[in-house]
């Protein structure tokens, strides 16, 4: 299978290169591509769209295959070859408006005949025959192409003396700009020079010889098909037959199928004025027709008087010619002319303008004084396309234009109508060449036309990428928003920023647009309102809201001296407060969150006894002890039990001796007091002696005092003395009054007659002398405050 295979590749290789040298229907140097229609006599040329390979250049091909000449016989088919390549040599040597222009000159193989010429639309005989609505040309096609075709007629008569003896509509070529063009030099007769004058021989009606091979006889001249007389008039008949086939779609006045005999009687009638009817011809034109068409060649209507008569006097066609003429014209006289032709474009068919009016339009790009007159047209004509006919006819025109600074006058027509192209345009189209062209505009010292350009970039902001949004675009606007000296244009530049926020990212926005708007040095209202605007915008944007930091520390600062303005409002001042309470609201409630969450990650369950009417106290001889300890709630004291420990290992460390009643017990702080739990209570005692009653002791009139040891905690008597314990307490005062932390006497008010020790009792040891002197006495305000 793999031999077969290789056997097969190699055979389609070996097929696949002889065909490319084997000779066929090809023409070097070009892409031949699919047929668009017929045209010569016989119609044995068939018309193929091209492209020129080299230029990529759209050309069309003229292709004769030579397998139509089977059904001649040898004498015929090379009489018929030697007709086709005289007839495309004598064209190829020819160069004028109204003649065919071959662009690569005939080439042949065994297989055809081909050339190459400008691009076509159709052979007229194929657009007056069609069925195809699309096809049918208008009057205003039929009398500009009439026109067209006498100015070829003329150069051909007057400058190369030759007589074209085969006027028919399969040798009439329309081309791609709607020109009507002379083809089919299949019988044409040059001049001889005899005696001071031009005549031509005619050789006479052959009979023997297939018509293919002769002038039709449907389009020749009485004087010549009897007499064998021709002269340039002998032309004009064949005109006149011509615009008679082109009313009577496609159809001669007469058949002749070859037959001499017919023909001859049918001149008899015209030399006695006897035409067929005329009805289909337009009534303005059917008697310069017949005078056209008169029996002897010295009464028929010349050419340039033909050219005159009312049928071609109309506005339209008088544009159309004219434009053709517009190159010899100045310029004052070009403005005056373009200025003017707009109404008349309007009421062209689109084909009309596509095809002739454009072309000859785009012609003045030569010239930039002209081309904002031109463009003013040229829009005119968009204006009646559909995209895919803008895309192809349109735009392609506008892209050179778009690259031009000078004159300004060429961006206002193109800001002008740039509604209608981004409409019709193609997003790559717009990208590539538009974008560029505003970003030049931007640059430009024209205020309006600065504020034109920054009106219609939010409309295409979505097709802008971020490097360019963040290195061009935006810079360019913040530079006119900073420096510009319209105040117009600042305002415009801010609402231009405004709209793009929705095609800009979070980082944009932080980066570039906020250290860009705060500063903004203008106090203006409509610049505070522009940047406040802008402030509303980014905030109601979930994708781009600002930080509670950016709010709190470059948005609020700045938008704070902006509401003291003197020429602001109520309604302007009232818009600015709203929005500061806003990002005031929107931080505080932001960092208060957070604050909570941060106290719910970073804080560990704590349990403290429930108040003292929820403890079960009794009493004993000397101490009071804890008989039942209830269930504890959870509770958040971080920041308190923090504060608290920290003053108590203070305090505990400044004083190395704490005496009580002149007994300094060992101070060993312990790690362990964050939390009061089960443990600490069992191993401590709290006497639980309401204040103002008499202790077990029977002391009765003195305030109770802590006394501690390991295992206990005593509640002892002291003296009250006037002044603050926590001055007392102060390292740096006077040491007359110093109190030790553990003297501190608690006043009958405090608590409710409740006090819980926090320290870790294994860790501290207190002893009592049931004796006190002098201790300040402790109020509930001073131990609140030392709480706090």
């Amino acid at each position: 299978m793999d031999v077969f295979n290789k056997f097969y590749s190699s055979v389609s290789t070996t097929v696949s290169q002889l065909s490319s040298v084997l000779p066929g229907i090809h023409l070097s140097g070009h892409e031949i591509q699919e047929q668009v229609g017929t045209a010569g006599i016989g119609s044995f040329w068939k018309i193929h769209n091209g492209i020129k390979k080299t230029t990529k250049e759209n050309v069309s091909i003229f292709v004769f295959e030579k397998k139509t000449l089977e059904r001649f016989n040898k004498e015929e088919r090379e009489h018929l070859l030697g007709i086709l390549r005289k007839s495309i040599q004598q064209l190829t040597k020819i160069r004028h408006p109204q003649i065919l222009e071959v662009r690569h000159p005939l080439e042949e193989n065994r297989d055809c005949l081909a050339f190459a010429t400008e691009p076509i639309f159709k052979c007229l005989s194929d657009s007056i025959s069609s069925t195809n609505v699309e096809d049918k040309l208008s009057d205003l096609e039929i009398k500009y192409g009439l026109l067209q075709l006498i100015e070829g007629l003329n150069f051909l008569h007057s400058e190369m003396k030759i007589v074209h003896c085969n006027l028919t509509p399969n040798n009439v070529i329309i081309n791609q700009n709607g020109k009507w063009k002379l083809f089919g030099f299949d019988f044409f007769i040059t001049g001889q020079m005899k005696d001071g004058s031009y005549e031509w021989i005619y050789e006479g009606f052959n009979a023997n010889l297939n018509i293919v091979l002769q002038p039709p006889l449907e389009h020749l001249a009485p004087e010549t098909g009897l007499n064998y007389s021709i002269t340039t008039d002998s032309d004009l008949y064949s005109f006149g037959v011509l615009i008679y086939c082109i009313y009577n779609k496609g159809k001669p006045m007469k058949n002749f199928f070859g037959k001499y005999d017919s023909f001859k009687n049918f001149c008899k009638e015209i030399n006695l004025g006897r035409f067929p009817s005329f009805d289909c011809i337009p009534l303005e034109l059917r008697d310069s027709l017949k005078s056209l068409m008169h029996s002897s060649p010295l009464h028929r209507t010349k050419l340039h008087e033909f050219r005159n008569v009312s049928f071609f006097n109309d506005m339209e066609v008088k544009s159309l010619t004219h434009l053709d003429s517009l190159y010899r014209l100045d310029n004052l006289e070009k403005s005056k002319f373009l200025k003017g032709v707009g109404d008349v474009i309007r009421a062209f068919p689109l084909r009309v303008n596509l095809q002739i009016i454009l072309p000859n339009l785009v012609k003045e790009y030569i010239n930039p004084q002209m081309i904002p007159f031109v463009l003013q047209n040229v829009f005119i004509i968009a204006k009646q396309c559909e995209s895919e006919q803008y895309r192809k006819h349109i735009f392609p025109h506008l892209i050179p234009v778009m690259k031009i600074h000078e004159p300004i006058q060429i961006f206002y027509v193109i800001l002008q109508n740039m509604d209608l192209i981004l409409s019709a345009s193609s997003k790559e189209n717009i990208k590539y060449h538009v974008l560029p062209m505003l970003y030049k505009a931007l640059d430009s010292n024209n205020s309006n036309l600065q504020e034109m350009c920054m009106k219609v970039l939010p409309e295409i902001s979505s097709l802008i990428d971020s490097s360019a949004m963040k290195n061009i675009l935006l810079p360019k606007i913040q530079s006119l928003c900073l420096n510009s000296g319209s105040l117009s244009v600042k305002v415009n530049g801010l609402i231009c920023i405004g709209h793009l926020l929705d095609n800009l990212d979070k980082w944009l926005v932080s980066d570039i647009i906020l250290p860009f708007l705060v500063k903004i040095p203008n106090r203006e209202p409509a610049i505070i309102m522009a940047v406040i605007g802008i402030f509303k915008l980014i905030m109601a944007n979930k994708k781009l809201g600002l930080s509670k930091s950016e709010i709190a520390t470059k948005v609020i600062p700045y938008l704070m001296p902006l509401s003291i303005e003197n020429s602001l409002t109520m309604n302007e001042f009232n818009s600015i407060i709203n929005l500061v309470k806003d990002l005031v609201n929107r931080v505080e409630t932001e960092h208060r969150s957070k604050i909570e969450q941060s106290v719910n990650n970073s804080t560990l369950p704590t349990t403290i006894p429930d108040p003292v009417h929820e403890l079960d106290l009794s009493n004993s001889s000397n101490n009071f002890s804890i008989d039942k300890v209830p269930e504890r709630q959870e509770i958040k004291i971080q920041n308190i039990e923090s504060n608290l420990n920290s003053e108590i290992e203070k305090h505990f460390q400044i004083s190395s001796k704490l005496a009580i009643n002149n007994v300094n017990p060992t101070i060993q702080p312990s790690p362990n007091y964050s939390t009061i739990s089960k443990e600490s209570f069992s191993n401590s005692q709290i006497i639980h002696n309401p204040f103002n009653q008499t202790s077990s002791h029977g002391n009765n009139n003195k305030p109770l005092t802590i006394e501690s040891n390991m295992n206990n905690v005593k509640i002892a008597p002291t003296n009250n003395s006037k002044g603050s314990c926590f001055q007392d307490l102060d390292p740096f005062a006077s040491t007359t009054h110093k109190v030790p932390m553990n003297q501190i006497p608690i006043s009958n008010s405090s608590f409710n007659n409740f006090e819980i020790l926090r320290p870790n009792s294994n860790n501290l040891n207190f002893q009592n002398n049931n004796s006190s002197s002098n201790i300040n006495q402790l109020s509930q305000q001073d131990i609140l405050d030392f709480l706090k």
